[in-house]
């Protein structure tokens, strides 16, 4: 079985989410990503989605991200799991600023991408403009396998510029209207230019002004992709389903498998990269499988903790449903429930030798709010239910400040606090207020100062003598140290 791992990242309101649930549509799953109270409140995406089709031989897994920078810790993840990236843009905007970052992201991962304008369908939608923005303001080189089919407002269709003719959303297939062909020229001569870099054959055919057969030009497209020479750009538009099927093809034929791309291992080995409590399944641990097979009823070993878990079931996603498999092989996304204490990044494996893997170094919180409970009854609930969350969250942190005392929520920014402590009413019950923190001040001696008190009473009865000397001086490197170097006396303990 060939299996393929793609994760949708993008700028929010480029319709990465619509676009997922479409493609799983077409595998028979109709299932939301978005189905948590949190998402659907406001009406984006806010944690990792997955999702998977399986068609004959080939598994397509599926990643949905959130779109905004707050959130980015899900496309952290999402790149890590996959072998593709599809970077979504919004036709009517083009590149914008979370469009930048995960760009950056997807460099930074060496992942092979492809990029989708989505939503041809809008009224001003502008495709020129759009490649115009991908071409000016990301560094990389973009070429289009096709171009959208305008009947007034509705996208009908595409070209497609391997085969060099027009796809409709009814099947139909035809001549380029002529509207259409001398852009169609150029874009695809641009793309046989960018593909003869990958296959010398093609060089020959394309140097030589020869036509390029079709098997050549994919062929050439495989290795190109794999190498990372150009990112493909496909048109689609999921109201009217124009070039869905096309990209749902070109993630399960052109886009390399695990198998390509990695080696591997012999035996089972797998690693924890999203945590997720479900009302009713509890905390789900999702896995990359990375070699090997698992079985329901095996034992496997946690390696960070060296902990044995007996695998109870196994469960395939597909947004917000899922379903029990009786194995899984190298390349796969599952779920298990009810591990003992499963953390992000923990390395699971068939025997206790197995080395422990490498982990993703995730952006630390930087936005903190002290949170206090509504009502006073629930000071110990909101700190265990708060751990509980925080705990599948690597952005995400709760402590108690050692200086003010104070409960301590800190994130990447104000919209993603908030969102957590919306699921912390939804979930666990507890409403909290959220406020500026109290700033744990503290002074820091820088030179030798001293000083001297006398006390003195003798205003009848038992007189009062007491003569006290204090030198504070710096102390490099400590925070603190008290030296009693009184003369012909002790120090009570209590002072």
């Amino acid at each position: 079985m060939e299996v393929r791992t793609v994760c949708l990242v993008g700028h929010a309101g480029s319709g990465k989410t619509a676009l997922a649930e479409a493609l799983l549509k077409r595998g028979g799953h109709d299932a939301k990503f978005d189905f948590t109270p949190e998402a659907k409140s406001r009406g984006h995406t806010v944690d990792l989605g997955v999702g998977s089709l399986l068609q004959g031989e080939k598994l397509l897994q599926i990643l949905d991200t959130p779109g905004f920078t707050e959130f980015i810790e899900e496309v952290y993840k999402a790149l890590w799991a996959s072998e593709t990236a599809v970077l979504v843009v919004n036709a009517e905007k083009g590149v914008e600023v979370h469009t930048e970052k995960v760009w950056e992201l997807i460099q930074k991962f060496k992942r092979p991408s492809l990029i989708v304008i989505n939503k041809m369908d809008l009224p001003n939608a502008d495709l020129p403009k759009a490649l115009e923005s991908l071409r000016t303001i990301l560094p990389g080189r973009f070429a289009c396998l096709e171009l959208p089919i305008r009947e007034g407002a509705n996208c009908v269709g595409y070209v497609d510029l391997i085969e060099n003719k027009a796809v409709y959303i009814d099947k139909r297939k035809g001549a380029i209207p002529a509207e259409l062909q001398a852009t169609a020229a150029a874009e695809r001569e641009r793309l046989l230019e960018v593909l003869a870099e990958a296959n010398d054959e093609l060089m020959v055919h394309f140097l030589e002004g020869q036509e390029v057969p079709v098997s050549e030009i994919r062929h050439a497209l495989k290795d190109a992709l794999r190498a990372r020479l150009f990112s493909p750009v496909l048109c689609t538009a999921v109201p009217s389903g124009a070039g869905i099927d096309a990209l749902l093809e070109m993630l399960q034929t052109e886009t390399p498998a695990f198998a390509e791309l990695h080696k591997p291992a012999e035996s089972f080995r797998a690693q924890a990269f999203y945590l997720f409590s479900d009302q009713y399944l509890g905390r789900l641990a999702f896995l990359k499988v990375l070699g090997g097979t698992l079985s329901e009823g095996d034992t496997i070993t946690n390696v960070n903790t060296g902990a044995q878990e007996r695998v109870k079931e196994i469960l395939r996603f597909h947004g917000d449903k899922s379903e029990k498999i009786s194995q899984a092989h190298a390349g796969e996304i599952i779920a298990l429930a009810k591990l003992s204490d499963c953390q992000l990044g923990e390395t699971f494996a068939s025997t206790s030798s197995a080395e422990k893997l490498p982990w993703i170094e995730f952006p630390k919180p930087v936005f903190a709010r002290a949170v206090t409970p509504e009502t006073q009854a629930d000071d110990e609930k909101m700190s265990s239910a708060l751990k509980e969350i925080t705990s599948v969250k690597a952005t995400l942190s709760f402590y108690r400040d050692p200086v003010t005392h104070e409960a301590i929520l800190a994130g990447l920014g104000d919209t993603h606090l908030n969102v957590f402590t919306e699921r912390l009413k939804n979930r666990y019950g507890v409403s909290v207020k959220l406020h500026k923190p109290h700033i744990p001040y503290k002074e820091t001696i820088l030179k030798v100062a001293q000083g001297q008190y006398k006390h003195k009473k003798q205003s009848g009865g038992r007189g009062q003598y007491g003569e006290a000397h204090l030198r504070v001086e710096p102390i490099p490197g400590k925070t603190y140290e008290f030296v009693d170097e009184v003369k012909g006396g002790v120090i009570p303990r209590e002072y």
